[in-house]
Parts: structure tokens; sequence; C-alpha cells
């Protein structure tokens, strides 16, 4: 059920985040043979590792070589017991996009948008702008984004919505020092070494927002959908989603306020949650870009006066001298 208790996702004073699934391996139940291995290749270019990405093949039915640099898909809280135990506590957080998607959650999908007789085929990075300033040799304008994928019925190729996935990144030191870590301990499961944490700010509102503004509304002018995956980590640093209203005559009829809420929306928000070798839709939002918006963003303007005091401290500090590092003078000085 939604929400997940909020806590799953944070730490006590010792824990700490690291690696729950590497290059497709569940850390925690691995053997430490398997864990030095993952953490010898997660040091190598990836070509050089030549992993397969698990997930990504799946998907795709090809083999697929994860490109992702140390090989990590998720995280998760690492917790010591006072006998020197470790484990892993809470549930993990994906890193990697391709961990959030696979077939079932697609058909699922594309039940719900393109309807239950459609026979959906999964098409990768489809141009969707074209520039204004660069020309192909041809004479073309050549294309300026894509979208990375679109979810059409074959059938039909006209019945189409757009697939995004977004999940977030890592904060902190360098992933070097975790995988340093797996050798000096010959891959026995042991505390990080370093604090670093899953940053919904720095990743989810900075990529994905832009990724609506553009692409969700190109789509919503042509009257197609735009759905966004995320995980249970990314929706609960979301703020509340203001889905469509459902019309008071609607709400003894589940079948018809979903189906208000479709026709009416332009974006919709599919949350998964993930375990080993799984990926299961929990919920899906409709709503509008705007309030789309708004949710990623999750924050609101400061008042006037707490924003001028703010101001005013930061010249003028009560009990010390304005801090170097953040207030300069643009006094002259002599050369």
């Amino acid at each position: 059920m939604l929400p997940r208790p909020i806590k799953d996702f944070y730490m006590t004073k010792t824990d700490k985040w690291g690696p729950a699934e590497w290059f497709g391996v569940n850390v925690f139940k691995a053997d430490e043979a398997t864990r030095l291995s993952l953490a010898a290749d997660a040091q190598k270019k990836y070509t050089d590792a030549n992993r397969e990405c698990r997930h990504l093949s799946a998907l795709t039915g090809q083999i697929k070589t994860c490109a992702k640099e140390g090989g990590i898909c998720s995280v998760q809280l690492y917790r010591e017991s006072l006998e020197g135990h470790v484990e892993g506590a809470g549930i993990p957080v994906a890193i990697c996009p391709h961990r959030i998607i696979s077939k079932s959650i697609l058909k699922k999908i594309s039940a719900k948008i393109l309807g239950v007789e459609a026979q959906p085929v999964l098409v990768k990075e489809v141009p969707y702008s074209i520039s204004l300033i660069k020309t192909l040799k041809s004479g073309k304008p050549a294309y300026a984004g894509r979208i990375d994928w679109l979810l059409v019925d074959k059938v039909n190729p006209q019945n189409f919505c757009a697939v995004e996935t977004q999940s977030v990144y890592m904060s902190g030191k360098t992933q070097k020092h975790d995988f340093e870590s797996v050798v000096r301990n010959n891959g026995a499961l042991s505390m990080p070494p370093n604090y670093r944490h899953p940053d919904y700010k720095s990743s989810v509102p900075k990529r994905l927002l832009p990724q609506l503004q553009s692409k969700a509304q190109h789509l919503y002018a042509t009257g197609r959908k735009t759905v966004v995956i995320v995980d249970e980590f990314v929706f609960e640093n979301m703020h509340n989603v203001r889905e469509i209203e459902i019309p008071p005559t609607f709400a003894n009829d589940p079948e018809k306020a979903e189906a208000h809420r479709l026709n009416a929306s332009s974006v919709i928000f599919a949350i998964v949650s993930i375990s080993e070798n799984k990926v299961t839709l929990v919920k899906m939002l409709y709503c509008s870009i705007a309030a789309a918006s708004d949710a990623l963003n999750a924050v609101t303007p400061m008042s006037r006066t707490d924003f001028e005091h703010i101001v005013s401290s930061a010249v003028m500090p009560m009990k010390k001298i304005p801090k170097k590092s953040k207030v300069f003078s643009l006094e002259l000085e002599e050369i």
C-alpha cells in the first residue's frame, strides 16, 4: 500500500547507504567471492568489465551490457548491530533508471492508457523536436531532442504514449571508496566507509522538470500522455500530487472516475516498488503538467520578512563578521 512509512528511507546516526543490487546481484545475499568480483569489475571501464545489465536485457529481449559507472542498480541502508553483524535496513532505492522498468509494468501501463485491446511494442529514443540553428548535410533540420521510450500499439501506431524513467543520483564522496572497501575486506559484508545519500533535490527536479516542460508539453499538444515511472523513494520526496478532480456524478463509479482522470490528464506518475529481481506497479496518479511540476519541486517561496531577514543576517550578522566565503567587498584595492 502507499505510502510506505517514510522511516524506511531514513537512517539512524550510524546507518550508511551502500550498494543493494550490483550488476543485478543482491549484495546482501551474495557470497564473499561474488562481492569481491563485483567490486573488482566496478573499478574497471564498463567496456572492460563487460557485465550484463539484467534489467535492460530482460526488457528488450537482447543481451545488453551495463554501461553505468560502478554498475550499482540500487542502494540501501547498511546497519550494524552491537555484535558487529551488518545487514540491509529499509527498502532499496533505485539509482539506475533501468532498474524501475520492466515488461510487466509496461503492459499494465499500456492496458490503462492505450487500451486492453492494444498490442504494445516499445520504441527507444524517438525524436520529437527539430533544431532552429543546426542543419544536416541533406539540408534538413537536425533533431534536437528524443523521447526515451514510446509505448506504441503495433496494430494502430497512432495510438501511443511516452514513457520516462527517473531515478535519483548519489551525493557525497566518490563511490570508488565503497568498491575499495569491499576489496580490502576480501568481499566480507561490511559498513560503507563514507556517508553518501540518495539526493532527490539535486537529481529528480533538476532533470525531470525540464523534460516535462518540453516533452510532455509537446505530447499533450498532440493529444498524447507522458508516463513518468519513479520508485517509492522519489514518490516519498515529492509533494502531494494534485490529481485531476472527479465530477461528483462519478464519485461512486471507479471506472468512470479513472476514465475521466485519464482523458483529462497530461502526465501520469507510475509509482513502482523494487525488490529482489522484481519491480511492482503500486499506483498510478493522473495530473496536469503544472501539478506534476509542483509535486516534483516540493517547495514554496518563503515570506518576504523571512527572506529579508536572511539577507540582512548574511551582511550584518549579530555576533560575528560576515563569512568571507559568502560576502565579498566591491571596494577597489590598490595594486
